[in-house]
């Protein structure tokens, strides 16, 4: 072997010596090669094949220091380590900080002499720069710094401060406005105190835009019911992406360009859809379980502002059904009806709501305006009850969701936890015996009852040691149903 091939082998054979592990596998790999495959990594090599310098007289180490060096991967002269070239150029460009040489195009400041490239510049087109340098001419180029430091109210010491205090000042704003909007309740929500049952409505025209602020609407009041007219949703919509967290929604779709209602309620509340009441109008209804007290049937409608046979159609519904028998009734809606000009005889949608509401025995709760223009106010946006006297309070809010405003009432309610589980407690009769319960009647003093001085006395005295004798006797256990 030459001598230059066996310095280059030791130099490559000192780098390797952190491969050791690589290398030992590699040497098994040649070992275990029969006698072509070994020819053929010699040929790979370029070694000579005659019996001087033959493929079995060099070591498997050697041999793969060949091949490495063959494939290119390992340098034969690296150097020593850690060294790195630090690029520094004699003329940064003032933007990306690459160097600009001759062949650049680049400007020159004249203020400051900085260099800075065209294309970071984007001072001239190339066609421009060309002509220019061929022509001669003058030209006059500022640096964006200098062209700051020329201005008449950047001073170096005062600018720096400027930013600094507008950043405090900024940071003062977003942290009184986030204080704000999570430490103060909007005045108009007390109305709705989540201990109670409220029932609130809204005609959102278009519920998704307001979605957003509807679950905000429901996070801070906690609302048991809210009902939405005019979603105008349609099955390509679906439930979760209108879901607000804790309630459960029914919904009855018209289309994408108006109509449609819905209904949201609270999760731990028990109810049932009633898909059988007004299927033919945009109604949704669902029956309400509260404890120790009648269902109550709550119903969200909407009535078309040219549908003008609504009310007679809704009477017809309701009496095939039977729908508010030995039941508790709250209907929600816009009724499209102005319900200040109930009164008038001359309007056959006042006749017929009239009608409806004395057929029902139905009660209308909301007076004050629900949709307020430049130059109307009417009362669109009605609540009908079966039953005045369980609803304490009742009104409208002004939150700016839609041209219509939130009409809402509260129901009067005992507090019983609702939606728990009421455990059962039991005797264990499993290790009844009927001679030790005998037994131990005898052992207790029965004197005291016969010495009593009253009825009454002498029944609690009776009772009181009676019972000591069973809690001893058979155990007591909750039953897990």
């Amino acid at each position: 072997m030459m001598p230059n091939t066996t310095c280059r082998t030791h130099t490559v054979s000192l780098y390797l010596e952190a491969s050791s592990d690589i290398v030992l596998s590699m040497i098994h790999t040649f070992d275990s090669l029969n006698h072509k495959a070994k020819r053929s990594v010699c040929k790979l090599c370029r070694l000579s094949s005659n019996k001087e310098n033959s493929y079995y007289n060099i070591s498997p180490l050697t041999t793969i220091v060949l091949l490495l060096m063959k494939s290119g991967d390992v340098s034969p002269n690296p150097g020593p380590p850690g060294r790195k070239r630090t690029y520094n150029p004699k003329h940064p460009c003032c933007h990306c900080g690459k160097g600009v040489t001759g062949r650049s195009r680049a400007i020159s400041c004249d203020s400051c002499d900085q260099w800075t490239h065209n294309k970071c510049a984007r001072v001239l087109s190339n066609d421009a720069y060309d002509e220019l340098c061929s022509s001669g001419g003058e030209f006059t180029h500022l640096c964006n710094q200098c062209t700051l430091h020329a201005l008449p109210f950047a001073d170096d010491s005062d600018h720096p401060a400027i930013i600094t205090q507008g950043n405090d000042l900024l940071s003062e704003i977003v942290e009184d406005a986030a204080d704000q909007a999570t430490t103060e309740r909007p005045l108009d929500f007390e109305c709705l105190h989540s201990k109670v049952l409220n029932f609130i409505h809204l005609n959102t025209r278009s519920l998704l835009p307001k979605l957003d602020e509807l679950r905000i609407l429901a996070a801070n009041t906690k609302v048991a019911v809210i009902g939405i007219t005019e979603s105008w949703l349609d099955a390509s919509v679906t439930d979760s992406e209108i879901n607000i967290t804790d309630y459960s929604i029914l919904r009855r779709d018209r289309n994408r360009e108006g109509g449609g209602v819905c209904i949201y309620i609270r999760n731990d509340f028990i109810f049932k859809l009633r898909d059988d009441i007004c299927t033919t109008l945009e109604t949704v209804w669902a029956e309400l379980y509260l404890p120790k007290t009648r269902p109550i049937l709550i119903g969200v409608c909407y009535r078309p502002p040219k549908h003008t046979d609504f009310f007679n159609v809704l009477e017809q519904c309701c009496l095939d059904c039977n729908c508010f028998t030995n039941k508790e009734v709250i209907m929600m809606g816009d009724f499209n009806v102005d319900y200040s000009q109930l009164h008038s005889h001359t309007n056959p949608l006042h006749v017929s709501l009239k009608h409806y509401m004395s057929m029902f025995g139905m009660t209308q709760i909301i007076n004050t305006s629900t949709r307020i223009t430049s130059t109307t106010s009417t009362i669109l946006d009605l609540i009908l009850i079966s039953d005045p006297a369980k609803i304490s309070q009742c009104g409208v809010l002004d939150i700016g969701l839609s041209d219509h405003q939130i009409i809402y009432c509260t129901r009067k309610c005992k507090k019983i936890p609702i939606n728990r589980h009421n455990g059962v407690t039991l005797r264990s009769l499993k290790n009844y015996s009927k001679e030790i319960f005998e037994e131990k009647l005898h052992e207790v003093d029965w004197q005291v009852v016969l010495d009593s001085n009253s009825v009454h006395e002498a029944f609690y005295l009776f009772k009181s040691k009676l019972m000591a004798v069973i809690d001893n006797l058979k155990s007591l256990k909750i039953c897990p149903y």
